[in-house]
């Protein structure tokens, strides 16, 4: 018999698979298609207009907001990889820790390991294990070891570019957030940057601890970075989506983890050999690991907030400051 501990968390992981998964996406896709909209001067919002912003100002204040939803799929992906790598999904729980296992914290401490990750740790992200499963022949084990070990090289060169986006983004996406946008756009590249020279323009944040002007983060702009956001975002889309759902069937059929299936091999190639023998495998998970946890059936016995906001919401429907 499961806990219903059990199975709130198995829904909220699956329901971070079906929903969360696409929200987070589509967030990221409606600031591409705003700032592609102001690039082609086509569908464009007239609200920057009457701030007096020209183009390039707007571009830059959107890829600085892009920025910012980015890196909140990344940190799904830290807590998230942390919390199965460490065999739990109690994820939900860094938001309100203390010390060590502060929000932030755990964030910083999974990708400074990233280079630093085993095998093992991989597999345990992937919710992969093949002790539990007796394979019918040889070749039918090699397939599913070659799959494994270019799943999890796949994985780790993935997180070690998620890393460098990571370290290279944070202190923007920091002051984005708290600091009342310390943030200049559109400012001139100069001459003599050769590393940016094929950038349209910049953005620079202020972000010393101290002085104002001792330390500056410079974020350059052009069409080509916009490529790269919008292939960050789908990969980061398929790789949550893919250790979500491995993760929850491991736990609803209570076992250790899984194997690959034929849609979570990240992109690799299938012969139709390959295929059949991952259905024919998976046809045999199913029948010997039935699900063993119903994730439909929740209790509602839990301690509910309602927010005065939306109690007495006629009291907020005019302005603070009309007369």
């Amino acid at each position: 018999m499961s806990s219903l501990k059990e199975a709130w968390e198995i829904q909220l992981l699956t329901q971070y698979q079906k929903k969360g998964l696409f929200a987070r996406r589509g967030l990221i896709q409606i600031f591409l298609d705003e700032i592609n909209h102001n690039l082609q001067k086509k569908n464009r919002t007239d609200t920057y207009d009457k701030f007096g912003l020209d183009d390039n100002e707007v571009v830059g204040i959107l890829q600085i907001g892009l920025i910012a939803h980015i890196m909140m799929f990344i940190e799904d992906l830290a807590i998230i990889c942390t919390s199965i790598k460490d065999g739990t999904i109690e994820y939900y729980k860094f938001l309100d820790a203390e010390g060590d296992k502060e929000l932030g914290k755990t964030i910083k401490k999974f990708f400074d390991s990233v280079n630093t990750l085993t095998e093992d740790d991989v597999l345990k992200i992937l919710s992969y294990d093949t002790s539990s499963f007796n394979f019918k022949s040889k070749e039918e084990k090699d397939i599913l070891e070659e799959i494994i070990k270019k799943n999890v090289e796949k994985t780790q060169n993935f997180l070690k570019r998620l890393a460098i986006f990571t370290h290279n983004h944070h202190k923007i996406f920091r002051r984005y957030k708290h600091a009342g946008f310390p943030i200049i756009t559109n400012v001139k590249i100069p001459e003599d940057i050769q590393d940016y020279k094929t950038y349209n323009f910049m953005s620079i944040a202020f972000t010393s601890k101290e002085e104002l002007t001792k330390e500056i983060a410079t974020l350059p702009f052009s069409k080509s970075v916009l490529e790269t956001y919008g292939v960050l975002k789908q990969d980061i889309f398929e790789f949550l989506g893919t250790i979500s759902m491995n993760k929850s069937i491991s736990l609803i059929k209570k076992i250790n983890g899984i194997l690959p299936h034929e849609y979570s091999v990240f992109r690799k190639i299938l012969t139709d050999s390959e295929k059949h023998i991952l259905n024919d495998i998976w046809k045999r998970i199913e029948e010997q690991y039935p699900n063993v946890i119903d994730n439909e059936k929740l209790g509602t016995n839990v301690n509910s907030e309602f927010m005065e906001w939306y109690v007495n919401l006629n009291k907020y429907t005019k302005s603070s400051f009309e007369s």
